[in-house]
């Protein structure tokens, strides 16, 4: 495949890319800044309590069934 026709693909995969694409060093945004300190405790809550629920998650199953894990058989 021709240099310029992997480019050609490379644009088109970032045009379809679902986010948005920020350039380095560009200031992120406070997402935030207009919820109470109630509000923004109960994000905290809720994302602790997500965490804690992947880790109990991850400990009842044993590591070869973890998603996006790959373990290859000894070398013989």
């Amino acid at each position: 495949m021709a240099a310029s026709d992997e480019r050609a693909m490379r644009a088109q995969a970032r045009r379809m890319y679902p986010g948005e694409i920020v350039r380095s060093g560009t200031p992120k945004p406070n997402l935030y800044a207009d919820l109470t300190l109630e509000e923004r405790f109960n994000h905290q809550a809720e994302l602790v309590a997500r965490q804690h629920g992947m880790v109990e998650l991850v400990q009842s199953r044993p590591r070869h069934e973890w998603p996006g894990e790959v373990f290859w058989g000894r070398a013989r």
